[in-house]
């Protein structure tokens, strides 16, 4: 439950998996007769999220109502379609995101300074494509790349302002004047601290704790924190908690997650981008 909003699931297996969820969606039903609250048959919708052709379809009622089933649906700000794929959602993000580069463009014309451009860069158009990366982190190259595409535009926005042609702009140096990572460290950063909160108990989420699992070291000359696991495909392997295990291996040997405060983590972090001439 959040706010006005209800979600019930269940794995389903069987119909008669399909049934008990109808029987529980009848209780809540019933439960808001009760209570004097009405549904909305009409904004209520189903959804099977399955990787494979095969699933159990099932139609499911709201007192007497059939409910429209969906392929995509919005959850909390991210768009999630039945196989759990970013497709969509990058595909929303990057279009809007490029609407507003087009006026931040027009803006820029207006003669505003590159430090202004560069302030509404990171706090209006940034955070379109960076909210709640933990959830849809893509891995797939063409994503990474069309989102770095965006940031690259806007760099280059950047740099006519300064002077240099359009395809002239010398990218790096511009994004270490401005102090710009690229976003797919950024995503890493938003692990990082992602992971940190909830093994330090500032995100209190115990479902999502109780999948973090401890390595414990059988030899001294052990330093991985998280135990690392096979997985059969690229889709486990780059989900949000295999993930956030990944990035917890890598943290730097002399900082401590269970000690080192969120700020110093995500510049050591940083700093080992900026070693490389990949972040400014």
């Amino acid at each position: 439950m959040f706010a006005d909003d209800i979600k019930l699931f269940s794995v389903l297996n069987s119909i008669e998996d399909s049934a008990s969820l109808q029987r529980s969606l009848d209780g809540v039903s019933r439960w808001c007769d009760e209570n004097f609250m009405q549904l909305n048959a009409k904004k209520s919708m189903v959804m099977s999220f399955h990787r494979g052709e095969e699933f159990v379809h099932a139609n499911y009622y709201i007192q007497g109502v059939g409910l429209q089933r969906v392929q995509v649906v919005k959850d909390l700000g991210v768009h999630l379609n039945h196989a759990l794929s970013p497709d969509h959602h990058i595909d929303i993000i990057c279009a809007k995101a490029n609407r507003l580069l087009g006026l931040l463009s027009r803006t820029a014309r207006s003669g505003l300074s590159t430090h202004s451009i560069s302030i509404l860069y990171k706090s209006l158009l940034r955070p379109i494509l960076e909210y709640a990366s933990v959830v849809w982190n893509p891995y797939y190259q063409h994503h990474i790349i069309r989102l770095e595409r965006i940031q690259g535009r806007f760099v280059r926005l950047v740099g006519t302002t300064l002077g240099f042609l359009f395809h002239e702009v010398p990218v790096d140096d511009v994004m270490k004047q401005f102090n710009l990572c690229p976003l797919e460290v950024r995503r890493e950063l938003a692990d990082l601290a992602f992971l940190s909160r909830l093994i330090n108990g500032s995100l209190d989420c115990p479902d999502l704790l109780a999948m973090i699992n401890f390595r414990i070291p059988r030899t001294t000359r052990s330093t991985e924190l998280f135990v690392r696991k096979y997985y059969r495909t690229n889709y486990l392997k780059n989900g949000p908690m295999a993930r956030l295990h990944s990035i917890g291996n890598c943290v730097p040997a002399e900082l401590d997650l269970f000690c080192t405060n969120l700020k110093t983590l995500k510049k050591k972090w940083v700093s080992l981008y900026v070693d490389r001439g990949e972040c400014g």
